[in-house]
Parts: structure tokens; C-alpha cells; sequence
């Protein structure tokens, strides 16, 4: 298997598998596809509920519009003095921003992101404990992520908003 250059990796016992799959993508169109939000990539016909939920394809492009304002908004947190941004969600509202936190970490001189998963009190109770604060010590910023259209979770959570 070819990697992108300079890039390296062994697949070990997977790479015919992993190779077997990328080609039978090619073959399929698969990028393609996905990029034209095409459910047939997963199921006989069209299901209305993936086109939507492929809408984060088009964020690379739609977020160009709202940089400028998010770095201000990045900086005004960070010269506050912000120490903590907890990302407020569940499952997939969660997922990328907990994937790029463990893959990233903070940038220096930045707030630190803590990823709350769940609304449990024993998930709440370990956000809190490696910071030895309650959760409204910890929180300096809250964001809340939600997956889909919906405040539910939101109001799961005892947070002001409409159903």
C-alpha cells in the first residue's frame, strides 16, 4: 500500500483487507458519491435522513465565511483568562471535537477542552474530579453541541431553551 508522501504506516494483517476496500471504493465512486451525498452508499435507495446528516461535508467550505469571527471569538476567551471550555454533548454532537482533542491536545496559552459525554452525575462526577472543582468552578465556558436539529438534550440538561 502506497501512503501519501511522507507518510508511513504498516497495516500489518489488515493491509489486503484495507487494500481490497479502498479499490473496490475507487471502483464504486465512492468519494464521489459521499461528496454528493448519495445514500445509495449504504442503503437500495434514497434515505432523506443521511443526505442530511452528510451536510458536515459542506462545512470546510461554509466555514470560510464565519473564520474571522471565530478566531476573535477564540481570542476573547483566551484573554479572559478562560481556563476551561466544556463541550456540552452526546454521541456523534461530541465525537469529532473529543477525536481532535486527544489527537491535537491544546494549543498553548488556550483554554483546555474537556469533552462532557453524557449527562450522568458519575460522567459529570469524573469531568470534575481531575480539576478537584465543582462543575461550576470547572466551567469557565460551556458549549453546547448538539447533534441534529433538536434542543432536547439540551433541555435533558436543565439549560433555558425551546423544545
Amino acid at each position: 500500500m502506497r501512503f501519501p508522501k511522507g507518510m508511513t504506516g504498516h497495516l500489518g494483517p489488515y493491509e489486503a483487507c484495507v487494500v481490497e476496500r479502498l479499490r473496490a471504493w475507487q471502483a464504486a465512486g465512492f468519494i464521489r458519491r459521499l461528496r454528493g451525498r448519495d445514500p445509495t452508499l449504504w442503503f437500495p435507495g434514497p434515505v432523506p435522513e443521511v443526505t442530511d446528516r452528510l451536510g458536515w461535508l459542506e462545512l470546510p467550505v461554509r466555514v470560510g465565511a464565519f473564520l474571522k469571527d471565530l478566531r476573535a471569538f477564540a481570542e476573547a476567551v483566551r484573554a479572559e483568562g478562560t481556563r476551561h471550555v466544556v463541550l456540552l454533548g452526546m454521541g456523534g454532537s461530541s465525537l469529532a471535537p473529543e477525536t481532535f482533542q486527544q489527537t491535537f491536545g491544546n494549543a498553548p496559552g488556550y483554554p483546555a477542552l474537556i469533552v462532557l459525554d453524557s449527562t450522568h452525575p458519575a460522567a459529570v462526577s469524573a469531568v470534575m474530579a481531575p480539576h478537584g472543582s465543582s462543575l461550576s468552578d470547572l466551567l469557565d465556558l460551556g458549549l453546547p453541541a448538539l447533534a441534529g436539529r433538536s434542543t432536547t438534550r439540551l433541555l435533558e440538561m436543565g439549560c433555558p431553551g425551546k423544545a
